[in-house]
């Protein structure tokens, strides 16, 4: 090897080394100026946050666009001495147009009239989808997630179910929670023109709930009220008590109200609790049938849940109309030997005096 190829060796080594150092100093330099920002903001200290200004500015005239999303965030945050609204806007479309995929997330929530402290524009969700749009294609799980609720919307011109799909599936891959519950629902009740898929449905939603999601929890429950119904039953019939979603709560308070030391996961410790109110208790009656709907300390039971509807049913008033509504939905999804043997049930309990 000549000296002239060393020299061009040694250079090249050198402007590497330069770039990575300098690469190394900037990332050194953001993480020191989200900390300040950080703490400014909570501890409500502008000297922190002019600190922080101080280190990002250096990265903003070099168009780094993580300083310039950083700074025009801090910018935009109307509570504090270093707000400007104007700059905060430019800096961060600079941001976006420099394919910083956080910052074109920004501005599809801004131009879609989701408030982002004092920046100003007027609303045009057509450009807000652009920035949401490219922000997906950089694999950004949260604009994935929103442009799969605007194409799943029946109320947007952009209406498109397949494409809905296509986004919710990408950011579930991601592990993003909202799109699992999402999906949870497409696959539980059939949408987005897919068929009902009771396997897929259970996957999202457990996926959503080991990540804490109530709603993916509750559309499980959902899942078992339906899974209750005879093959040949009226499935969707049931949907409406089986989305009941203030049923575990009327559960839980009833319950807490009148027998604190119930066990819910116990069907003998959830009967001795009813078993203590009188027979024909209308309202005891329908939180009852509920505890058989959702499968309380026992498996779901729709035809024990139809006669305690029924008994609910009996009096005028309280819950009455809701109950004969139930009783109705749940009469189409037994089967025609197990609707009748409901109403023996119900006959058998309304004759015994005892």
């Amino acid at each position: 090897m000549g000296i002239g190829m060393n020299k061009k060796l040694v250079v090249c080594l050198g402007a590497f080394l330069a770039s990575w150092l300098s690469v190394g100093h900037a990332d050194e330099s953001l993480g020191k100026a989200k900390t300040l920002i950080e703490k400014g903001q909570e501890q409500n200290d502008i000297a922190l946050l002019r600190e922080a200004v101080a280190l990002l500015e250096p990265a903003v005239k070099r168009g780094d666009s993580r300083a310039q999303f950083e700074l025009g965030r801090l910018y935009a945050d109307g509570r504090y001495a270093t707000r400007n609204g104007p700059e905060a806007l430019s800096l961060i479309t600079a941001a976006a147009e420099h394919g910083n995929a956080d910052a074109q997330l920004y501005l599809g929530q801004t131009y879609s009239g989701i408030s982002q402290g004092i920046i100003e524009v007027d609303r045009n969700s057509e450009v807000g989808l652009k920035w949401y749009e490219k922000s997906a294609a950089q694999g950004n799980p949260h604009a994935q997630y929103v442009l799969g609720v605007t194409y799943s919307s029946s109320y947007e011109s952009v209406h498109n179910d397949e494409v809905a799909l296509k986004w919710y599936l990408r950011s579930a891959e991601q592990g993003y929670v909202y799109s699992q519950e999402a999906l949870g629902k497409v696959y539980l009740f059939g949408r987005l023109g897919q068929k009902a898929d009771r396997s897929k449905a259970e996957h999202y939603l457990k996926l959503a709930t080991a990540q804490g999601s109530q709603d993916a929890e509750g559309k499980l429950k959902v899942m078992r009220c339906l899974d209750g119904a005879d093959p040949t039953g009226d499935i969707k019939a049931l949907v409406p008590l089986c989305e009941n979603e203030d049923a575990d709560r009327g559960i839980e308070l009833w319950i807490g109200m009148n027998c604190p030391a119930t066990e819910l996961d116990s069907a003998v410790s959830v009967d001795a609790c009813f078993n203590k109110k009188p027979k024909e208790d209308p309202e005891a009656n329908f939180i009852r049938a509920f505890t058989y709907a959702f499968g309380y300390g026992r498996p779901v039971n729709l035809a024990e849940a139809y006669v305690y509807f029924s008994m609910a049913a009996l009096p005028s008033g309280g819950e009455r109309d809701l109950a004969v509504s139930y009783r109705q939905a749940i009469e189409t999804a037994l089967s025609p030997a197990g609707l009748t043997e409901a109403k023996k049930r119900f006959e058998e309990l309304t004759n015994d005096k005892g």
